[in-house]
C-alpha cells in the first residue's frame, strides 16, 4: 500500500517540474549568451531575434526570462505557443507587442513566413534557424548544469548526488529537461527504498550516511 510519505510531492522531489519547467530556475549566463545582451540586441534589430538549441537545452527559459526583461522596460508582449497558437501577425491583439513564439518550427509553413515577414516584434525559439537574427545557439555543459543543480538541491534533501547528475548527462547530453526527468526518477525510487544504504545530500551540507545499517 502507498503511504503519504510515498507519494511524490513539490517538497520533497527537487526535481519535480514545477522546479524545473521554463522560467522556474533563472536563465544562467554562459558562453558569452546573457538576458542583458540578448536583449540589447533585439533593441538594435526592432525586436526580431530567434534563440536556437536542440530539446531541453533552455530556449524557452531564455525566451522568459528576455520576455520579462521585456516588460521591464515599458514595451509589451504577447506570448505565443507554436502549434497551440495560431494567431497571425495581423491580429489586432498582437499590434504593437514584442511576439515572444515558443517552438516556431511548430507553426505551419505559411505561418512561419507571415511571422518572418513581419518588421519589427518577433522574437522565436525554434531547433533550427526562423530566419531571423540568432541572439544565442544553446547547448549547456556539464558546468552550466551543475550549477542549476546545486540551486535545485539548496533547500531540499536528496539522494541524488553529482554521480548521478554525471551519469544522466553521459546518457542525455544537453538535454536538461531529460536530465531533470531521470533524477526525479533516481530520487523517488531512492525514497522507496528505505533499507538501502545512502548518501543523503543535506542542503547547506556536505554527503551523510542515511537509512539504517552501521557507518
Amino acid at each position: 500500500m502507498t503511504t503519504p510519505s510515498m507519494i511524490p510531492s513539490r517538497d520533497s522531489n527537487p526535481f519535480a517540474t514545477c522546479w524545473t519547467r521554463p522560467g522556474a530556475l533563472p536563465f544562467l549566463a554562459t558562453g558569452g549568451v546573457s538576458v542583458e545582451a540578448c536583449v540589447a540586441q533585439l533593441m538594435s534589430s526592432d525586436w526580431r531575434g530567434q534563440i536556437l538549441g536542440p530539446h531541453g537545452s533552455g530556449k524557452s527559459t531564455l525566451l522568459k526570462a528576455i520576455g520579462r526583461e521585456i516588460e521591464s522596460l515599458g514595451t509589451p508582449v504577447r506570448w505565443i505557443r507554436g502549434g497551440r497558437d495560431f494567431a497571425p501577425p495581423s491580429d489586432p491583439a498582437v499590434r504593437g507587442r514584442v511576439c515572444l513564439i515558443d517552438s516556431f518550427e511548430q507553426l505551419s509553413c505559411w505561418r512561419r513566413r507571415q511571422w518572418r515577414r513581419r518588421g519589427w516584434g518577433v522574437v522565436a525559439t525554434s531547433h533550427s534557424t526562423a530566419g531571423l537574427p540568432t541572439l544565442a545557439s544553446l547547448s549547456p555543459s556539464f558546468n552550466d548544469l551543475t550549477c542549476c543543480f546545486n540551486r535545485l538541491t539548496r533547500d531540499h534533501e536528496t539522494s541524488v548526488t553529482l554521480a548521478d547528475l554525471r551519469h544522466a548527462f553521459g546518457r542525455h547530453g544537453a538535454n536538461a529537461r531529460e536530465i531533470w526527468f531521470d533524477l526525479y526518477d533516481r530520487h523517488e525510487q531512492r525514497r522507496r527504498e528505505p533499507s538501502r544504504l545512502d548518501f543523503v545530500q543535506e542542503p547547506g551540507k556536505g554527503l551523510s550516511r542515511a537509512c539504517g545499517g552501521p557507518a
